[in-house]
């Protein structure tokens, strides 16, 4: 094999090496907040009891996590905002310190859909990233958020 084609083996396994190390963060347990950070997420579904409920179309509710440890979103009717904390250890986060958010009335539906986000929302959650899913599984076991990327 001659120096080219060697130098060229070499480049390309380097390069799937970074690429495949770039990734990991992005399969598992999420340990870092810059696996989470600077991305909007929009919920998909919520798992209750087994049970999928979808959000209401027009209305699908966002978290975007930022390194400083604040958290901000879309309710489905209002922006809303607060601190989060992420603990490695437990592969956990939790949600809902200090939340505030604007007070927009919407149809029943909406501010139903709002209170029900809000609710499952707040407190601790198992954390876990699957490329571009994002899954919360409240402490009580019998609730998971799952959100998709949208960045």
């Amino acid at each position: 094999m001659n120096k080219r084609v060697k130098l060229f083996i070499l480049s390309i396994s380097f390069l799937l090496t970074a690429c495949l190390n770039n990734d990991a963060g992005n399969f598992g347990y999420v340990t870092k907040v810059n696996q989470i950070s600077g991305i909007t997420w929009r919920l998909d579904n919520v798992s209750r009891k087994g049970r999928q409920i979808k959000p209401l179309k027009g209305h699908q509710p966002t978290l975007f996590f930022r390194e400083d440890g604040l958290v901000k979103g879309y309710s489905g009717l209002n922006k809303f905002f607060g601190r989060f904390v992420l603990s490695p250890g437990s592969r956990s986060i939790s949600l809902g310190s200090g939340f505030g958010k604007e007070h927009n009335q919407g149809n029943e539906s909406v501010m139903k859909q709002e209170l029900g986000y809000f609710k499952a929302l707040k407190g601790e959650h198992e954390i876990y990233r699957h490329g571009d899913e994002l899954f919360l599984n409240h402490q009580d076991k019998k609730l998971v958020l799952v959100f998709k990327k949208t960045d």
